[in-house]
Order: structure tokens, then sequence, then C-alpha cells
């Protein structure tokens, strides 16, 4: 038989997760309350599979003399993610953890989760990329990556819900 306390202390808990998930969703879900990506310069390219700091923090480069804009630091990130997939999925899969420390709510967080499963399956992760997927699209019906996870995985997906 559980103790009194116990079971207060068990339904407290319960209770401060279901409220931390409902913050998290009103929050992703409220463009207002979401704040700007930051931008912090990129780390070096990665050596095997550690990535290797900077001697000094690196200046931004200014854009080129024929006025073309300067690349984004999340884009780029999420491109060189996606070109370590085949070759070092373990190395992406760290890029991919920064881009999410550095650009929680970016343009390319929806993308990045998608690789991010594409890099568990390259490890052999299937079982485990599964589970983030079912996790991450029961938060994220409407998500643009939705088909391309389900074909990924192989995952049957019901059809969305319509927003309200």
């Amino acid at each position: 038989m559980t103790h009194p306390s116990k079971m207060l202390l068990l339904k407290a808990a319960t209770a401060l997760v279901v409220i931390g998930l409902i913050a998290l969703v009103v929050i992703t879900r409220t463009p207002a309350l979401r704040p700007a990506p930051e931008e912090v310069p990129l780390p070096p390219e990665p050596v095997g599979k550690a990535i290797v700091p900077p001697a000094a923090p690196r200046a931004e480069l200014p854009p080129s003399a024929v006025g073309e804009p300067a690349a984004d630091p999340e884009d780029q990130l999420r491109q060189r993610a996606e070109q370590l997939l085949d070759r070092d999925p373990a190395a992406a899969l760290t890029l991919l953890a920064e881009g999410d420390a550095r650009f929680p709510r970016g343009r390319h967080a929806d993308e990045r989760v998608f690789l991010r499963l594409q890099a568990m399956v390259n490890l052999d992760q299937v079982a485990d990329a599964r589970v983030l997927a079912t996790q991450y699209l029961e938060l994220n019906p409407h998500s643009p990556q939705r088909e391309k996870i389900s074909r990924l995985l192989g995952i049957h997906l019901p059809p969305p819900l319509p927003t309200q």
C-alpha cells in the first residue's frame, strides 16, 4: 500500500509535468510569445566526431562585394548537418543539438527534427527515432515535416485535426 504523502507527491509531480507540456504547446503555438532566434557564430568544421573550439571568437564576414546578403547562420548549420548525415551521423546529431540550443524556435526547427530522425536511422536507432517522431507529431500535428517523417519511419499517421 502506498503512503498518502507519496501519492500526494506523485500527483504534484504529474501536475507539474502536465503544466510544463501545456506551457510548451502554448509558447510554440503563440507567435507573440516566441523569442527571436539568437545569432551566435558557428563553431569550426567538425574534425572526426569531435568539434574543435576556435582559439578566439571569429568575426562575422561582411556581405560580399557584389552586394549579396550574408549567409544565415541557422541555415549554414542545417546545411552542414545535412552534409554529415551519411558519412558521420553522430556528428550531424551534435550539430543539430547545437542548432536546437542556438535557435530553439528558428526557421529550421522542424527540419532539424527530420534531420535528427534521419541521423538516428543511419545509426540504427530506428526504435528511438519512432518514439521521438511520435512524441514530436503529437505536439506538432501540422508540422511541415509530417509526411517526410511518416515515409522515413514507415509510420501510418491519421490526418491531423483541423486547427481552430
